[in-house]
């Protein structure tokens, strides 16, 4: 099992630099959607790292999820840390989880750095507006039901957990109340976040913050 803790853009180059024979056993930590296709383990972290290093993690979920080939393993190595950590062996149940916190990603930044559009600076994602915060994970998990790169599974045997997502988003940020996400960690990765979402659909409430971001 090999653990690459990266920046999304620099999966391809992390497979680069692994031997074909051994990228099987790569486990990436990143944010961003993971090509299933490349990669045997793929994580979906739902846990926090405050300033003195301890951890914001919960009892309750949604839960740290891994699946995949060395999902086991990397459970283990999480546990031990601390991390509450699930297997998942459905792949629908994971498609939710790592897409959920692609959304919450990309949304929580935003509102809490384009907090009344910037009038009041940066807040904490407990401090949000509301009515904002709801407008805008609606807008972005519509989205995701829009494309066609959430899989279902075998036939499409599932409908699309719309609410179930919404749910480990809101939760997720509950447990993050007193964070105020890194604008900086965001603006290197934003086109892996939000970039996912404005390729694929015109939005009205995301396109809004991102542009307030831009003035």
């Amino acid at each position: 099992m090999i653990i690459a803790a990266v920046p999304f853009r620099s999966i391809q180059d992390v497979l680069k630099t692994i031997p074909s024979e051994r990228q099987k056993d790569l486990v990436f930590l990143c944010n961003g959607m993971v090509n299933l296709d490349q990669v045997s383990t793929c994580a979906a972290l739902y846990f926090g790292v405050k300033e003195d290093g301890s951890l914001i993690t919960s009892d309750n979920p949604p839960f740290t999820s891994v699946f995949g080939l060395h999902a086991e393993n990397f459970a283990r190595v999480l546990g031990d840390l601390g991390v509450k950590t699930e297997v998942i062996k459905d792949l629908p149940d994971f498609e939710r989880l790592r897409f959920a916190k692609l959304v919450w990603s990309s949304a929580f930044w935003l509102l809490c750095h384009c907090h009344c559009h910037c009038h009041v600076g940066s807040v904490p994602i407990g401090k949000v507006d509301k009515k904002l915060q709801n407008d805008l994970i609606d807008e972005l998990i519509d989205v995701v039901t829009k494309s066609d790169e959430f899989n279902l599974g075998p036939n499409n045997r599932t409908q699309f957990p719309q609410k179930e997502m919404k749910r480990d988003v809101l939760d997720y940020a509950s447990l993050m109340q007193h964070v105020t996400p890194s604008f900086e960690l965001a603006m290197e990765e934003i086109e892996s976040r939000n970039g996912w979402f404005t390729a694929r659909c015109k939005t009205d409430v995301h396109s809004r913050l991102l542009q307030s971001i831009k003035n």
